[in-house]
């Protein structure tokens, strides 16, 4: 393995500067999700009041004030634009540190210089997306910057998410695909890659309604401990039914942004120096710290130990958004039971939810230790790569 050529020492001074950096850009989303806001294009610039005067508070409907009334949620809008907020930075990284430098060791094997040049550039282009992120986010670069060029960074922070997402098109997906699909047509293995795939997405949509059904009974089992935590997952998740901008946050941007930073970055990063097990766990451990409470604390830091164990075993992270969506979808179908629900009011997936949570401790217990044994027979039939 690639860490153990490495000196302890550099392990060490590597696991711990990455996990500050992880860690300050985890309190800064916490902080965001506090009150903190952003505008499109960072045109309105208000500094944040309160304990923690240098992020900024900006109007969140500032851009989603036109949109129809059930997208157009309060509560939606917020975690929209904070995700939007949030979501650059990693888009930016995991495109320059991840996604290119594959494709130039996979077109140019054996050039070093080649990718010591690009490391160059992408360090640059990283620094240059840390400071678009301040400025947009934060007001650290106020005196130091011209209004007028803290502005135009600050619109430009916004805009990486979709220079990102032209790289990675462009710079990733077209000449892997390409080359991928030459190998296969060598091979003439289209047919048993295909059914390979098909397999691989059907484990997911396995474990997608395993780890909800394993969540669900988690949340009986601690309701008595902690009934207001239980209620206020139960109240989170009846808006993500209700509301389309929440809907929208749940099941399409959450799995992106959160598999790509969590499980693409954090948890690539920390198993470069790091065996899988402590890796897996302390991202689990970041992303239910993510969530900011302790009933979604709980059961997402269950669902970060198997999307990460699934990320470990296939090394790709089309798996984790597709379990990640279904499972936020899941969610959403459980809690379709009132009248303004957005897909209905629906009676299949609402009666087993509320079969599951109205179970004793004593009855969830064995039922969620049941499911975790099926969960882990699950991730057992992921091939490794």
């Amino acid at each position: 393995m690639e860490s153990e050529k490495r000196p302890l020492l550099r392990r060490a001074l590597l696991t711990a500067g990455f996990l500050v950096l992880c860690a300050s850009w985890l309190f800064m989303a916490v902080v965001l999700w506090d009150g903190g806001r952003l505008a499109w294009g960072g045109t309105a610039i208000y500094p944040k009041t309160g304990t923690l005067p240098v992020f900024r508070n900006l109007p969140a409907d500032a851009f989603l004030a036109d949109l129809p009334g059930r997208f157009a949620d309060a509560m939606g809008r917020a975690s929209l634009s904070i995700y939007l907020a949030l979501c650059p930075l990693p888009c930016w990284a995991f495109t320059l540190a991840v996604l290119l430098p594959e494709t130039l060791r996979r077109l140019f094997p054996g050039r070093k210089k080649l990718l010591w040049g690009y490391w160059v550039l992408a360090a640059l282009g990283l620094v240059f997306g840390l400071v678009c992120t301040l400025a947009g986010c934060t007001t650290l670069l106020r005196g130091l910057l011209s209004f007028s060029v803290e502005q135009r960074l600050a619109r430009i922070h916004m805009l990486l998410i979709l220079i990102s997402a032209g790289l990675a098109a462009l710079g990733w997906l077209l000449p892997c695909a390409i080359l991928r699909l030459r190998e296969l047509t060598r091979e003439r293995a289209l047919l048993r890659e295909a059914r390979s795939s098909l397999r691989g997405y059907g484990l997911c949509a396995l474990c997608a309604f395993a780890v909800a059904v394993a969540s669900c009974l988690l949340l009986a089992s601690i309701r008595p401990l902690a009934p207001q935590a239980v209620r206020y997952v139960e109240i989170f998740s009846t808006n993500n039914a209700a509301y389309g901008s929440l809907f929208f946050v749940s099941v399409v941007m959450a799995p992106i942004m959160e598999e790509l930073t969590f499980r693409g970055l954090i948890q690539r990063g920390l198993r470069r120096n790091l065996p899988a097990w402590a890796a897996i766990g302390i991202t689990a451990v970041f992303f239910g710290l993510w969530h900011r409470n302790t009933g979604q604390f709980v059961y997402t830091f269950l669902f970060a130990l198997v999307t990460g164990t699934v990320y470990e075993r296939t090394g790709k992270l089309r798996h984790t958004w597709l379990i990640h969506a279904l499972n936020n979808f899941i969610v959403v179908l459980a809690y379709s039971d009132r009248t303004n629900s957005l897909l209905g009011q629906l009676r299949v997936m609402p009666w087993l939810r509320k079969q599951l949570f109205g179970l004793s401790p004593w009855a969830a217990i064995p039922l969620l230790l049941l499911s975790i044994a099926g969960i882990v027979l699950l991730l057992r039939l992921f091939r490794k790569r």
